[in-house]
């Protein structure tokens, strides 16, 4: 998913700092060039966060593959495991449909980045992507749960339409980070242990 990141600031001259001594001025500059960028980072995470929401609600609608359905016919169609799933806000197959994208760890260490149709489940789009990356391939091993349970277990938890999982770590436990658009317009996160199933943690909703 995309976010728009805003312009940037205007660049700072030591006229505009005033006439303070040159080892001053090598502080005063990085500090008030970072605080800028601070501010901007800000507005533009909270105009994402407020803005996707609704962009999602619409998407959803027309996704008549839920994600844990695309993500378990991928598992079986492509002979690999997604790390990785997320309903994309911007692109749509050829027939108008949502996409989901996905990355797909493969038998051979290797990943690929897949398309797949959220009206059809079927792969759309497929590209190699490299060499799977070591930390990932620890997390897949430690990882005994299925993604697509994983997902519904977090629906269980937080009622709503899943439109992002994957594979992460938490305090050094590997887990599966849900994000579900709830009945609410509100988007929550569940944290579900990789190997256990057990809800780590919810946020938002």
């Amino acid at each position: 998913m995309s976010t728009r990141i805003p312009s940037r600031p205007a660049a700072l001259s030591p006229s505009t700092l005033g006439a303070r001594p040159p080892a001053l001025r090598r502080r005063v500059l990085p500090a008030l060039v970072g605080g800028l960028l601070c501010g901007a980072a800000w507005l533009a995470v909270s105009r994402a966060q407020a803005a996707e929401p609704a962009v999602l609600a619409a998407i959803v609608a027309r996704a008549t593959v839920p994600l844990a359905e695309a993500i378990g016919g991928v598992e079986k169609s492509a002979s690999g495991r997604v790390t990785q799933a997320e309903l994309e806000d911007e692109r749509t197959d050829a027939q108008g449909a949502p996409l989901y994208e996905m990355e797909l760890a493969t038998p051979q260490g290797q990943r690929e980045d897949l398309m797949v149709s959220a009206a059809t489940g079927q792969i759309v789009g497929r590209k190699a992507d490299g060499a799977l990356k070591s930390k990932d391939a620890g997390r897949l091993k430690a990882a005994t749960l299925p993604m697509p349970q994983a997902v519904r277990a977090a629906l269980a938890r937080q009622a709503g339409h899943a439109v992002q999982a994957e594979l992460d770590s938490h305090f050094g436990t590997v887990v599966y980070e849900i994000d579900i658009l709830t009945p609410q317009g509100t988007l929550a996160q569940v944290k579900v242990h990789a190997g256990t199933g057990q809800i780590v943690s919810v946020r938002g909703g």
